[in-house]
């Protein structure tokens, strides 16, 4: 019968030998993460860093870049959209698009309208299925 490492009733010299050493390695490693803590806390203390003197004011170019970036934030939110009417969301998307239009090439035109013109032309199935059927 072969035994178990753990096997309490099992007395062999070699099981013994395992088990003292396994409980030996264990109370030393607590004595040395015992005294690890003890050695870093003592030189924390010691290394303790200098009390600041206080919070420095932000100069105006911080408070404007931190104005840009809140706006472009709240652009973003569903909050805001929501709060402006039709009518100001529909002038402020006109602009946007007509400012991307601006800043495009002849080039991106023509590849923009060969585009909405394949889309036009091959409209996409609303109910078609994965497999190629439809959804009913």
């Amino acid at each position: 019968m072969i035994g178990s490492v753990d096997d309490p009733y099992e007395l062999t010299e070699s099981t013994w030998r395992g088990r003292f050493s396994r409980r030996l390695a264990a109370e030393r490693g607590v004595e040395r993460a015992r005294a690890r803590g003890a050695s870093l806390a003592a030189a924390a203390a010691l290394d303790a860093p200098p009390v600041s003197p206080g919070r420095q004011s932000t100069s105006p170019a911080q408070l404007a870049q931190l104005a840009r970036i809140r706006v472009r934030v709240r652009l973003g939110t569903r909050a805001y959209w929501h709060a402006m009417d039709a009518a100001a969301r529909r002038a402020y998307a006109r602009a946007l698009v007509q400012r991307r239009w601006a800043r495009s090439t002849a080039e991106e035109h023509h590849q923009l309208a060969v585009a909405l013109n394949h889309a036009r032309w091959h409209r996409i199935d609303p109910k078609a299925a994965p497999g190629g059927g439809r959804y009913r």
